[in-house]
């Protein structure tokens, strides 16, 4: 995955693990560390730098899965956010979870006092709930607009505070959608993400896996479970549907 990024022009990139058992994630998280310490000791030329890691997950809301499975899905712990900052420690930097479940506002305490950006996500949350959430240490939106009620939605599209990350590749987003973000969203606000996968990059009709289900590539250029549900952008991020204009 570095050395693809790293000919696609990236310098650096967050690898972003999804729903899964507890022992998975921890296994992931060192398996992560492993490599930035590999990098760090050995640079490759030309190859894209481990930055953080992004868990997108466990703690959602099972009613905004998406392409995670559910049966990974789980209530917020601390107990358990503990381990994953043990794993990984400072490479833990972003945690997207529904700040709406039981439990969930310790658990953003705890990361956000250790530095972890967490982002509101696959998420039902009320305007009052992410106001609560933002209090207690919330500092952002994974993919604003996708599996996320459309309170929360507003409550990120109205905010002055609130990072936004948004995937700008015409397919979870349309293209008017985003250029209203932009005119509504403070510039430094607003994050592009590619949201490609292992399946990315591919022509029409690939198949392959995500999250143990197999999806495939629509002609849309998106990774879709056979169920049509999304699952990750096909685009790598050079190739990303970005309507920037001259300010």
């Amino acid at each position: 995955m570095s050395n693809l990024l790293g000919r696609e022009g990236l310098s650096g990139f967050y690898p972003t693990y999804v729903s899964a058992p507890p022992k998975s994630i921890l296994r992931s998280l060192q398996a992560a560390s492993k490599a930035a310490e590999t990098q760090n000791r050995s640079p490759r030329k030309g190859s894209a730098r481990i930055l953080g890691v992004h868990l997108e997950g466990p703690f959602l809301n099972p009613a905004f899965a998406g392409a995670h499975e559910k049966r990974f899905i789980r209530k917020p712990s601390w107990k358990e956010a503990k381990t994953w900052w043990e794993a990984a420690g400072p490479l833990l930097k972003i945690v997207t979870l529904a700040p709406e479940t039981s439990g969930a506002m310790p658990v953003i305490r705890y990361l956000a006092a250790k530095g972890v950006k967490v982002q509101m996500g696959h998420s039902g949350a009320t305007a009052p709930m992410a106001r609560e959430a933002e209090r207690a240490g919330a500092s952002g939106v994974t993919h604003l607009f996708n599996a996320m009620g459309v309170e929360l939605a507003e409550y990120a599209l109205r905010s002055r505070t609130l990072m936004t990350e948004i995937i700008p590749d015409g397919v979870h987003v349309s293209r008017e959608l985003l250029e209203y973000t932009l005119e509504r969203r403070p510039r430094n606000k607003v994050v592009f993400v590619s949201d490609a996968c292992a399946a990315s990059g591919f022509a029409p009709g690939h198949r392959g896996k995500f999250s143990g289900k197999s999806v495939w590539t629509s002609p849309d250029g998106s990774i879709r479970r056979n169920d049509g549900t999304l699952a990750a952008s096909g685009c790598i991020i050079s190739h990303l549907k970005i309507p920037l204009k001259p300010s």
